[in-house]
């Protein structure tokens, strides 16, 4: 399973997530980060701070596929220089609703974890589809 951007509520396996930070910034949305194993939420920049990190990574590809292209036709070797940005930062105060996932999940056994998961998204979906319609009831009906 890939990242998609755009898309609201997504699960990512590790091996999945390698390169998520590029990933990330092709979405439209600042994103947030529940890392499951670690047991610790990130998440982007707001708007209008995620909007010029994006056009600044944006334009760092650019740099990078003309400096590509110039090492092509010059036949050199290519410099190893990666840009290291923080785009995720850690969060130091955590919804309380994942915060009880979080205490539950440290205390229920490993071979359990991915099934309980499962069934808080599934509990979590249900519960967004009956604020959704209750905000339809208020504002048409």
């Amino acid at each position: 399973m890939k990242f998609i951007p755009d898309l609201y509520l997504q699960g990512l396996l590790a091996q999945d997530a390698e390169n998520i930070t590029c990933m990330v910034l092709e979405s439209n949305f600042p994103t947030t980060l529940v890392d499951m194993a670690r047991l610790h939420v990130k998440q982007t920049p707001l708007f209008p701070t995620y909007k010029k990190l994006q056009k600044e990574y944006q334009d760092w590809c650019a740099t990078q596929l003309e400096e590509d292209l110039q090492s092509y036709m010059h036949a050199t070797e290519k410099s190893a220089i990666e840009r290291q940005s923080s785009v995720f930062r850690r969060v130091d105060t955590v919804a309380p609703m994942v915060q009880a996932l979080f205490d539950d999940i440290w205390n229920i056994p490993l071979r359990l974890r991915e099934a309980y998961v499962q069934q808080w998204r599934r509990w979590l979906v249900r519960r967004a589809v009956a604020f959704i319609n209750f905000v339809k009831e208020e504002r048409y009906g």
